[in-house]
């Protein structure tokens, strides 16, 4: 049970999913690190209605300094309004969503159910609002890379984050699976796939290669042509269009 008052440095994890474990995998690895001073060390609750009470909720967002909200985007709003919580010591995690009167935190990074090494949480950079509390306020004991954005730019901001993450990924398993059609396993794609990031990750302004690249003309008409039936053909198209718009009319796609 909690006490009844509010301890500072405290934190109380709603949710039960990805962003849920990650954050109290992260929280628990730094209590247990002798980098961590006692006095900077956080306390960390959770609360999920799998195996929680609704009654203890609001208990347990009274006797913590704040509480994460590691939901879906369309429940925070109404979570919060619904169980009479104080928005200004709710936290969420949306990269999209604007809720007036809380403080948010974008980490810029994907969470599956594969937990990562301490190290690597270090360096993942949070996105807050630039009229907000500074991120080391709230997390003291975080070293966390922080930057801000205007609220007006939070969706242009997401937006990227999905076509850079979520849409690579639709073209990789799109790959990997055809690739496995034309007996071609994965292992076989893989320094390919590697060497690709690499790039990316050496000088991403000049990593692209290949026939757009290039300007080839010829192929890049052979591979939509082959595409043909296929709905990722409509997605080349429109990467040659939006890489270069007078190639693309050249082309005429």
């Amino acid at each position: 049970m909690v006490a009844a008052h509010t301890y500072l440095n405290s934190y109380l994890i709603v949710g039960n999913g990805n962003l849920a474990h990650h954050l109290s995998f992260l929280f628990q690895a730094l209590m247990q690190t002798s980098n961590t001073t006692k006095s900077s060390s956080p306390l960390l609750f959770h609360w999920n209605y799998k195996q929680h009470c609704q009654d203890s909720l609001l208990e347990m967002h009274t006797a913590t300094a704040y509480t994460l909200l590691c939901l879906p985007d369309h429940a925070i709003e109404s979570f919060i309004v619904k169980n009479h919580l104080d928005p200004n010591r709710c936290i969420h995690f949306s990269g999209a969503l604007f809720i007036a009167g809380t403080l948010q935190f974008h980490p810029l990074m994907t969470f599956s159910k594969t937990l990562y090494t301490l190290d690597f949480y270090k360096k993942i950079a949070f996105i807050g609002l630039d009229d907000q509390p500074h991120f080391k306020e709230i997390f003291p004991f975080l070293e966390n890379p922080y930057f801000t954005i205007a609220k007006d730019q939070k969706g242009f901001y997401h937006a990227l984050c999905v076509l850079s993450g979520n849409f690579t990924n639709l073209l990789w398993k799109k790959t990997f699976s055809e690739f496995e059609k034309l007996s071609i396993p994965p292992e076989a794609v893989m320094p390919y796939f590697s060497k690709v990031f690499e790039n990316i990750q050496n000088n991403y302004k000049s990593s692209l290669t290949g026939p757009l690249a290039r300007k080839d003309k010829d192929t890049l008409l052979k591979n939509i042509q082959e595409l043909q039936n296929d709905p990722y053909q409509d997605v080349y198209k429109s990467f040659v269009k939006a890489y270069d718009p007078q190639l693309s009319e050249e082309l005429n796609l």
